[in-house]
């Protein structure tokens, strides 16, 4: 998320408790999944605070759900630049694709055009975190 600042030199921005000042004009934050609060002050008291809370999902998209051919995509909370395992599963519990993938915008693709028809399982798992969903191979 990327706060605009207008009308202050000095801005205190806290994010989940966590407190810093800067004097530009432009914060990008990184928002975790759940809960996250954020309060903005500047060093006019006059302008007072402002305070909102944010809600992150925190599940994996997978799309497109059924897929034909080419690339599964798995989109997922910031993972702040970790590399990610993805690993897929025949409903059976056979480990068919395991990897290790660089996510991009919080997102891989994975090729599935060497599996079969049938349904699948996906598991993403990171350091701090593990998602998991079904998926169609058509």
């Amino acid at each position: 998320m990327t706060l605009d600042l207008s009308g202050g030199h000095l801005y205190t921005v806290s994010l989940n408790g966590e407190t810093f000042i800067t004097g530009q004009t432009a914060v990008t934050l990184n928002l975790k999944p759940g809960k996250n609060d954020v309060v903005v002050t500047t060093d006019l008291e006059c302008q007072g605070s402002y305070r909102e809370s944010f809600m992150m999902e925190d599940k994996m998209s997978v799309f497109p759900n059924p897929v034909k051919d080419g690339m599964l995509y798995l989109s997922f909370p910031s993972q702040e630049n970790e590399k990610v395992s993805v690993q897929v599963y025949s409903m059976v519990g056979k480990l068919i694709i395991d990897k290790q993938l660089q996510p991009e915008n919080n997102q891989i693709g994975v090729n599935v055009n060497e599996l079969a028809v049938g349904s699948y399982v996906v598991k993403l798992v990171s350091n701090t975190s593990i998602y998991n969903s079904k998926f169609i191979r058509q």
